[in-house]
């Protein structure tokens, strides 16, 4: 039996964080033995670790400022050497840094002389490079990818930002699709939900309320197109520290009647099934989970053009991708709102664009190109 630790920041309710949860989950426990680590003891999505899951964490107290104080006491005065051999050294065959920044500095620091290590990047390090905040400087990043056997990236775009920011050899660094856990999401999907009461069709988005995901550019294209006369009702889920200057947008432009906020929801997808078209709006992301998930539940994507937009190559998920620009999101939702039967159509290629994110399927290639 392999025995596989995951090193990440927290648990938290974040795309990286619930893929890991979804990851480790579906790796056969007679295979792995697998141990999740986290540098805080915090998460919404610690819960959900299936029973066979060793969770471990580095700093354990309730006090969040006494929280973050530590994180940044011991990795800055201590060092990440000493993080490793204090905190997480084990005889590990596998060490997987699940995130960038923190995981890839402490375990670029690993003693484990037997284990393969493997460094996972979730976005794209040029457009968002906040994880070099870690190391002070582009040098002492590239320093530590390049100890490690492979760099996973989730989408082929992500791996080509990466490249070339930190060109590596090439074959250390491979693409490995997110694992979702396609059953769970379409058996959840079958709770009760009721959207609120607005003009069809109706618009969702999911994600959190930051600059990043662009909920900003949407809700100022949506008030252009209704007050255009093209009306429709627009639903945000989630929360971020964006929130009160989107509601403020909303009052102060008369919209109230038009756009609802649910804030966060542990099961957003029974909205995302009864919704008639699934917006990504973001500036940049690394391989949008959600958007994977609201293909699932058979509802159309539109999407700027962000990294894994047109993945897989063969088929990709989003249904539409336009422009990464406010006149980009426009222009594409402006055309399905003047024309209904194009939205329409977009619901007979679903089944196809799911295939691939058959959950066997998944699992079979992470295990094929790590293990």
């Amino acid at each position: 039996m392999k025995k596989v630790l995951f090193l990440i920041n927290t648990l938290n309710a974040g795309g990286a964080e619930r893929i890991l949860v979804d990851t480790v989950n579906s790796l056969d426990p007679r295979k792995y033995q697998i141990t999740v680590q986290t540098v805080q003891d915090v998460g919404a999505h610690r819960k959900y670790l299936s029973s066979h899951i060793r969770y471990k964490s580095m700093i354990r107290t309730k006090n969040a400022f006494v929280r973050g104080f530590l994180s940044r006491l011991i990795l800055r005065l201590l060092g990440p050497g000493f993080v490793y051999r204090f905190f997480v050294k084990d005889d590990f065959d596998y060490e997987i840094a699940f995130l960038e920044g923190q995981p890839t500095r402490i375990l670029s620091r690993s003693t484990n002389r037997r284990a393969r290590r493997y460094a996972w990047i979730h976005t794209d390090l040029n457009a968002y490079p906040d994880s070099v905040l870690c190391y002070g400087s582009e040098a002492a990043e590239k320093a530590a990818y390049q100890v490690y056997d492979k760099v996973i990236c989730v989408s082929e775009s992500v791996k080509a930002e990466f490249l070339k920011k930190y060109p590596l050899e090439e074959h250390r660094v491979q693409v490995v699709y997110n694992i979702i856990d396609d059953l769970a999401v379409c058996e959840a999907a079958k709770e009760p939900a009721v959207l609120p009461a607005g003009r069809k069709p109706v618009l969702i988005s999911v994600g959190r309320l930051v600059k990043q995901k662009g909920y900003d550019r949407l809700l100022r294209v949506h008030h252009r197109l209704i007050r255009e006369g093209l009306l429709h009702s627009l639903v945000l889920i989630g929360d971020g520290e964006q929130r009160e200057a989107l509601l403020d947008f909303v009052q102060q432009n008369g919209l109230s009647d038009t756009v609802s906020f649910l804030g966060y929801q542990s099961n957003p997808y029974p909205y995302i099934c009864k919704a008639d078209l699934f917006v990504c709006s973001s500036y940049a992301e690394g391989y949008s989970t959600v958007v994977s998930e609201a293909v699932l539940c058979g509802t159309p994507v539109l999407s700027t053009e962000v990294a894994g937009a047109r993945e897989p190559a063969d088929w990709p998920r989003c249904s539409v991708v336009v422009e990464n620009s406010e006149e980009g999101l426009y222009e594409g939702l402006r055309t399905l709102l003047m024309e209904p039967e194009k939205l329409a159509a977009l619901q007979d290629d679903l089944e196809i664009r799911k295939c691939g994110l058959r959950k066997s399927h998944l699992v079979a290639e992470f295990e094929r190109k790590l293990f």
